[in-house]
């Protein structure tokens, strides 16, 4: 890719840390980087009555003198400055890595409106068609083998429909979507919560390279950057962000699968999920989005005809929204907080060992299921969902390894 002006500037409005929501904001309004770095901002706080409109319209995203500030060090360290976005855009080159940003048009365009997009996004492979239907094929990791084949049977159906898939490459139902995706030759793009050369889950190797063929891996994250815990609910965003609709086969009432939910509520997409039994715990989470408003994936065809109704794009939801984004603002027993996932993960303390120590020093007495984990360091206040996040550290790591269901220690 050819390094513009355009992109260092981007790099350098990055670099000052100004918020997401700003960044696009100030897009919008000056419609790139380079007219925003050149606003004689001064002109417009000495004349703000003069020129009340655009003051006003500045200020609106953010204080007029706060952005001048920023700009008048932009402009005295200019070179220094695109010296240095230039170094930074050569080493993700180098790394075989592409990108793009808020006043790119190739930024795409389900992304680009919601809320809180990502100023920089790197990618291998390529980005989404925005001129195809998008669906968010999203679940639990450890699902039932009804929730496989649902997954299975549905993404079959969206390939020979051209519809393109998107999920997060995990484990469980994401994985397999995108498997079946790539065995139908499907379009399909996996969102990572770590650098886009970054394997995770390891397992996962082969299905990556697939992915690659038949779309892309995409990342808010540096190329190089390793999975974190905290990157995962923010990852979630760009799962639903690039999607006209989001499908959940399986999951948890409490679930790192319910915060994306949640997310796709707030930019407006159409949410469906898979009905199952009452007894299943796996189910509690579509059962209960299921009766508070969304819509009833019964069959692919009932998203697929949805899709068609807005002329493969987004116009309004299908589902109760209003009641569905009620449930997941009530401050009750009921509410999504990360703090809550059981599908991600858990976490707690033993004595003055860490949690990586702690999970250490068990595997140095055998292979353990995350089930076993649990058990042993439940009244150690020590989640599910930061056990498995810190198992999944260490797998990155090249501590531990996965086989089959239990993890060893290397």
């Amino acid at each position: 890719m050819n390094i513009s002006n355009e992109d260092k500037y981007a790099y350098i409005f990055k670099k000052y840390g100004i918020g997401k929501c700003k960044n696009k904001e100030l897009c919008k309004l000056f419609q790139n980087y380079e007219t925003i770095i050149n606003l004689d901002i001064e002109k417009v706080i000495d004349f703000r009555f003069k020129e009340y409109e655009i003051y006003n319209t500045i200020a609106s995203i953010m204080e007029p003198e706060k952005l001048n500030k920023i700009l008048v060090d932009i402009r005295r360290n200019n070179t220094k400055f695109l010296t240095e976005a230039e170094e930074y855009y050569k080493r993700i080159i180098d790394n075989g890595v592409n990108w793009t940003h808020l006043s790119r048009e190739d930024y795409p365009k389900n992304l680009y409106n919601i809320v809180d997009p990502p100023a920089i996004l790197f990618y291998k492979g390529r980005l989404p068609d925005d001129n195809k239907p998008s669906v968010a094929m999203i679940g639990a990791r450890q699902c039932s083998l009804y929730g496989k084949q649902v997954a299975e049977t549905f993404t079959k159906d969206f390939a020979s429909e051209d519809i393109q898939v998107i999920s997060g490459l995990a484990r469980g139902i994401d994985g397999i979507s995108q498997q079946t995706a790539v065995d139908y030759d499907g379009a399909t793009f996996g969102v990572l919560g770590c650098g886009v050369n970054v394997v995770y889950p390891p397992e996962n190797t082969e299905l990556f390279d697939e992915v690659l063929k038949r779309g892309g891996l995409i990342s808010e994250f540096e190329f190089d950057e390793l999975p974190i815990r905290r990157y995962f609910p923010s990852r979630n965003r760009i799962i639903s962000g690039l999607s006209d609709a989001v499908v959940v086969v399986e999951a948890r009432k409490k679930s790192g699968t319910l915060i994306t939910v949640s997310q796709a509520l707030e930019q407006g997409r159409d949410v469906f999920a898979v009905p199952g039994r009452i007894t299943d715990g796996l189910s509690d989470g579509c059962n209960f989005l299921l009766a508070n408003g969304a819509g009833i994936a019964i069959s692919s065809e009932s998203v697929i005809n949805e899709l068609r109704n807005n002329s493969y794009k987004y116009s309004e939801s299908i589902c109760e929204t209003n009641n569905l984004q009620f449930i997941f603002n009530q401050n009750d027993e009921d509410r999504i907080s990360k703090s809550q996932i059981e599908d991600e993960d858990d976490n707690d303390d033993l004595m003055d060992k860490s949690l990586d120590e702690l999970i250490m020093h068990y595997l140095d007495q055998g292979d353990l299921g995350i089930t076993d984990l649990v058990a042993l360091l439940y009244d150690k206040h020590h989640s599910y969902e930061d056990i498995l996040t810190t198992l999944m550290e260490l797998e990155v790591q090249g501590a531990i390894m996965k086989i089959g269901p239990l993890y060893r220690k290397v």
